[in-house]
């Protein structure tokens, strides 16, 4: 396995606390974030994400990365959080595999396999939290940077 460091642009658009009350607990707040692919390198320590493909300095791969948001019981927060999955040398895979997480139940009964041979199982779904929700899978076309 062949690992790769992903930087994804996180920025807050929106953050705001209302107190409707001097109480403690009453108030309620709400976030908004912008998530974007930034760019990808290899990495030999603590990889974001693993391949099967030793891609080269310039080579064009397909990462798949999700989006997806939080709260709690006194607000939420859009595209509060992301994650890179998996990267690929065929753009039908990517696809395939973004399909199967968008749709993957929670647990270890998630198993998906590339045309390759990749395996990916036993994966935590993080948007399937109480106050969780997704707000993408994406496919990004991306070039192996230095």
């Amino acid at each position: 396995m062949f690992g790769y460091n992903v930087q994804i642009n996180h920025y807050c658009n929106h953050s705001e606390q209302i107190n409707h009350s001097d109480a403690a607990y009453d108030y309620s707040w709400e976030e908004s974030w912008s998530n974007s692919f930034e760019r990808i390198t290899k990495t030999d320590q603590y990889p974001d994400v693993n391949s099967i493909h030793d891609f080269a300095v310039g080579e064009q791969a397909y990462l798949v990365w999700a989006d997806w948001n939080t709260g709690d019981s006194f607000g939420n927060g859009d595209r509060t959080y992301y994650e890179s999955y998996a990267l690929f040398k065929n753009q039908e895979d990517a696809y395939a595999y973004s399909s199967a997480l968008e749709h993957a139940r929670n647990g270890n009964d998630f198993k998906w396999v590339s045309s390759e041979g990749q395996v990916f199982e036993n994966i935590y779904i993080p948007w399937h939290g109480y106050f969780e929700s997704l707000g993408g899978v994406y496919v990004e076309t991306v070039t192996i940077g230095a």
